[in-house]
């Protein structure tokens, strides 16, 4: 079998599968529980002074008490789109470059 070339978006969204994945209870989902491990060690720098409970009960969208795959996409997604100049500005100062 051939070596799989990934580019850097198709490893970020392997990383981004596998962080649920690794933190899911098995039923493809996480629990309240989970999901505030998951925000503590995950995304320390995110939860902030909000807290893993307050941001469950944003993510949880359909009040079922537990946060599936797509409603942790739309919580990365609102995150990536509302931070976008911050993370692109850190990202240029990690490469050197000035715009």
């Amino acid at each position: 079998m051939a070596d799989l070339q990934m580019t850097p978006l198709e490893g970020a969204l392997l990383a981004i599968t596998g962080i649920y994945v690794m933190y899911e209870t098995g039923s493809e989902h996480l629990t309240k529980e989970r999901f505030k491990e998951l925000m503590k060690n995950e995304l320390p720098n995110v939860s902030g002074s909000a807290g893993e409970v307050e941001w469950f009960d944003k993510v949880d969208c359909n009040d079922d008490n537990k946060v599936e795959f797509t409603e942790f996409i739309q919580m990365i997604s609102a995150f990536t789109m509302a931070h976008y100049d911050c993370l692109k500005e850190l990202m240029q100062r990690q490469r050197g470059q000035r715009n």
